[in-house]
């Protein structure tokens, strides 16, 4: 997480006083989809699976969850008109929902496969 941190940081001394710390040539942020075009040939240049912005604003909403920050604090980091967009983000929550639907409808746990 610091390392995150400190890169944010460099690209914030780069872009300058700006909005946004990922700029297109003028004041607005970077196209998402150039965005990910880019993040995609990164991904392969490295030999790393390919993961979309859209899946790490998942993760970070979801992460921002379970490490108990205040719900309104997480609505902004995220940059969300609304809470129910941010609990949309919340994929704890979901999972967490569904393991509790699933034991009281079915009486078991689903478990999640990974990798």
């Amino acid at each position: 997480m610091r390392y995150a941190a400190e890169v944010i940081e460099k690209l914030r001394v780069i872009n300058g006083d700006k909005k946004y710390i990922l700029n297109s040539a003028g004041e607005l942020p970077i196209e998402t989809s150039h965005f990910n075009n880019h993040l995609k040939n990164y991904c392969e240049s490295c030999g790393i699976d390919y993961r979309s912005s859209h899946k790490f604003r998942f993760y970070g909403v979801s992460e921002a969850y379970s490490q108990g920050i205040e719900e309104g604090k997480i609505v902004s980091y995220a940059n969300h008109s609304s809470v129910d967009m941010t609990r949309h983000y919340n994929r704890s929550r979901r999972l967490s929902f569904f393991h509790d639907e699933a034991e009281a409808v079915f009486g078991f746990t689903h478990t999640v496969k990974t990798g």
